[in-house]
């Protein structure tokens, strides 16, 4: 999965930056817990390398993942 094109690394970062002190917010989380939402911090940059495995598939998975799909 790729970024939005062109987006420039320093708001790349911002945005990584706001999610970590978001998800370690103690008020956030009384509301998560509150909901019943399960929180546990991945980072941006982990996240993105689990995205790029998971669409970086062979052509034969595809193939194998259409059949079960029907597509």
């Amino acid at each position: 999965m790729e970024r939005p094109p062109n987006t420039p690394a320093d708001r790349i970062k911002i945005l990584r930056d706001g999610f970590a002190k978001m998800i370690a917010d103690p008020d956030f989380l009384a509301e998560a817990k509150k909901r019943e939402w399960d929180v546990e911090y991945i980072s941006g940059e982990n996240l993105e390398t689990i995205a790029r495995k998971a669409v970086a598939q062979s052509p034969d998975t595809v193939a194998k993942l259409r059949k079960i799909l029907g597509s």
